[in-house]
């Protein structure tokens, strides 16, 4: 693509340039793309590795979803068969997918996972351990 991938415009010199109606526009074709993949194809498609590197541009800065080397079928169910293994790329796994956690709501007064996991995780080696989602084997 002309542009290259999300990733690189944002961390490249280019970055600076990419306006907010440009990101805007850029996060709504992302977010079509994968509605495209859960509920229009058939069977429908679970991406499972979603990042910046994986947007890529092309000359009008339109966005395409790409890279399906981890993405799933999912079956009449809305599951898959080849689930059980955690997949994607190392800081962009949702922490509710370890934690087994709603993303909001849980933890206060305007306190997210994110900044609950940082919070457990910072405070002692074993603050790991207590976001991990207890039914997990």
């Amino acid at each position: 693509m002309p542009n290259g991938s999300l990733g690189e415009v944002l961390h490249g010199e280019k970055g600076g340039d990419l306006h907010w109606d440009t990101r805007y526009k850029i996060a709504v074709e992302a977010a079509r793309g994968l509605c495209y993949l859960h509920h229009d194809c058939s069977p429908p498609i679970l991406h499972r590795d979603v990042k910046s590197n994986n947007i890529l541009l092309d000359s009008n800065f339109d966005a395409r979803v790409a890279d399906f080397g981890l993405a799933k079928f999912l079956q009449d169910s809305g599951t898959s068969e080849y689930m059980s293994a955690i997949a994607g790329s190392y800081g962009y796994i949702a922490p509710e997918l370890l934690s087994g956690r709603k993303p909001v709501g849980d933890f206060g007064d305007g306190v997210g996972i994110v900044q609950w996991v940082r919070k457990t995780t910072d405070s002692k080696s074993s603050g790991v351990l207590k976001i991990l989602d207890p039914r997990l084997p």
